[in-house]
């Protein structure tokens, strides 16, 4: 997100939040106030997507965030148990919200109890074993890194 304009779109958007929790509502009253304002459709549009990809939608209409994963920092024997690839394919899933909190942690207990350093690969099989997770090769887009 480069365009200032979509920025500032989004930043009216959280104020309105602060004072209704419909998010439709929101889109409505803000839609033709914004275009008012000279903004065009498709920053409008880009500003609510950016949104409401960080919501959580429960149906009602109400809207609150998602849950994020805590921030997770490898431990040094954690590191050195890891490949660089390997280390970066468990963070990008973690973080990207393909694993969760538990099964990061179990697969880095597993990690770290062994003698050998793991591979990329070596991460890929266990996704596969503990958590019947079939990831994408590193070359494959972003939006296909694990298939259920």
């Amino acid at each position: 997100m480069d365009n200032p304009r979509v920025k500032e779109i989004i930043n009216s958007i959280v104020k309105a939040m602060g004072t209704m929790n419909d998010i439709s509502a929101i889109e409505q009253k803000l839609f033709s106030k914004f275009s008012g304002q000279g903004y065009r459709y498709t920053e409008i549009q880009e500003a609510f997507d950016i949104l409401l990809d960080m919501l959580d939608d429960d149906k009602s209409g109400r809207i609150r965030r998602k849950p994020r994963n805590p921030v997770r920092v490898l431990a040094q024997r954690e590191e050195m148990k890891l490949t660089p690839p390997a280390r970066s394919l468990l963070l990008r899933l973690y973080y990207g919200g393909e694993l969760d909190f538990y099964e990061m942690e179990e697969i880095l207990n597993c990690v770290t109890v062994q003698e050998r350093v793991f591979n990329e690969e070596d991460i890929r099989l266990m996704l596969v074993i503990f958590f019947n997770k079939i990831t994408a090769p590193s070359d494959a887009p972003a939006e296909t890194a694990v298939v259920n």
